[in-house]
């Protein structure tokens, strides 16, 4: 069992539902100006980021449930966090992309 999986996943689990309810804490999204957010599709964006730190959330709650059952040992989870996290925002990364109205996407 990795505490750090779990400590992760309340992590992620609390900021998907702040980001929800307070969408000016994702990074720079506050920054924008009117002009660059009439661009953008902001509820689809956030609801976009909110389900991803939601299974990020699961991801990590999931291997911290899997490991105790089957007695992986810590090296495994910290690998598995990092590499899952690692994953999503690669997805994160690409898929936000379609929540932009412009040509050059």
């Amino acid at each position: 069992m990795s505490l750090l999986n779990i400590l992760a996943a309340v992590l992620f689990l609390v900021l998907g539902f702040l980001v929800k309810k307070s969408p000016y804490l994702i990074a720079g999204f506050s920054k924008l100006s009117d002009a660059q957010k009439s661009t953008l599709d902001e509820g689809g964006f956030i609801q976009f980021i909110h389900y991803s730190l939601l299974a990020l959330a699961a991801l990590n709650a999931g291997y911290f449930l899997l490991s105790y059952f089957f007695g992986w040992d810590k090296t495994t989870g910290d690998s598995f966090f990092k590499y899952s996290t690692i994953a999503m925002a690669v997805f994160m990364f690409f898929f936000s992309k379609k929540f932009a109205h412009t040509k050059s996407r």
